[in-house]
């Protein structure tokens, strides 16, 4: 469920947010558009941007996932060597 008040939070605070609901209310205003085709047009554009940008999945082996263990702990133990150790 959206939160409304958090919407209008973002709509005072956040410029870039304040002139994609302008432009999209000046649509409505101008009858180009009703509110239900601006819906669908958001969505349509999400789904498209979606399919039409791959995400990059890195899946680690369990042999680099222990070596990068095992450095991430040998930097730790430098870290909070003492000047002098």
């Amino acid at each position: 469920m959206y939160d409304k008040t958090d919407m209008r939070y973002r709509y005072q605070t956040d410029p870039q947010f304040k002139s994609l609901v302008d432009l999209f209310e000046s649509f409505i205003h101008r009858a180009e558009f009703t509110p239900s085709e601006i819906r669908e047009a958001a969505m349509l554009a999400s789904i498209n941007y979606e399919l039409t940008h791959i995400r990059k999945v890195y899946v680690v082996s369990p042999s680099l996932e222990s070596a990068l263990d095992y450095f991430h702990n040998e930097v730790d133990k430098e870290l909070r060597k003492q000047p002098g150790d």
